[in-house]
């Protein structure tokens, strides 16, 4: 039997979840928050996510961003496309980019996961003791850079031994939240707990 995909409720209260989860980490570590939020704009989210509730979604945790830390969005399909570039939060600074996050759709060639990871992590390679730094990745989607199935698992095997080595190494915590019971989910299960975030 299959499920439903996942009701905009549930979405959101994950997202409140993973937020609060990442803060208590800062507070402890008297670190700066520095969250990236990955988007999946892929084709396929027509199906698993109609109403568009990444949108809202993603601004709720905008919303929730504290002063003075980082917060910055990626959304990818095929290619990476940087929506929100990270910058310090201010409330000036929410009210400027919240409708930058209105161009979320579902338009995206295949589902370039890797890049995403590598994007956002804008060529860091050493922790920063200054700040705490967090990906969320929201995807429905498995490795899916080509029509070869054979590309698609030399790419996932690079995702898994190199880039997020590289950026757990880094001082990254992915938190990674899968849309659709079609997502490879053991694949995200196992990118969030290598780098000690949640699933």
């Amino acid at each position: 039997m299959k499920l439903p995909p996942i009701p905009g409720l549930v979405l959101i209260i994950v997202l409140w979840a993973v937020f609060y989860a990442a803060q208590g980490v800062y507070a402890a570590e008297q670190a700066q928050p520095d969250m990236r939020v990955l988007i999946d704009i892929s084709g396929s989210m027509k199906k698993t996510d109609p109403e568009n509730l990444r949108i809202p979604a993603v601004k709720l945790l905008l919303n929730l961003a504290k002063e003075n830390s980082q917060f910055g969005v990626w959304s990818f399909g095929q290619f990476v496309n940087n929506l929100v570039p990270s910058a310090s939060v201010t409330s000036d600074w929410k009210k400027q980019v919240v409708t930058r996050v209105d161009g979320i759709n579902s338009a995206g060639l295949f589902t370039n996961i890797g890049l995403a990871l590598e994007k956002a992590s804008k060529g860091q390679t050493t922790p920063d003791p200054q700040y705490d730094r967090t990906m969320v990745l929201l995807s429905d989607g498995m490795v899916d850079i080509s029509k070869d199935p054979a590309i698609n698992a030399t790419e996932k095997q690079r995702i898994l031994e190199e880039v997020v080595p590289a950026l757990k190494k880094a001082g990254f915590k992915i938190h990674s939240v899968a849309l659709s019971e079609e997502a490879d989910q053991a694949f995200l299960k196992q990118i969030a707990l290598a780098t000690g975030g949640s699933y």
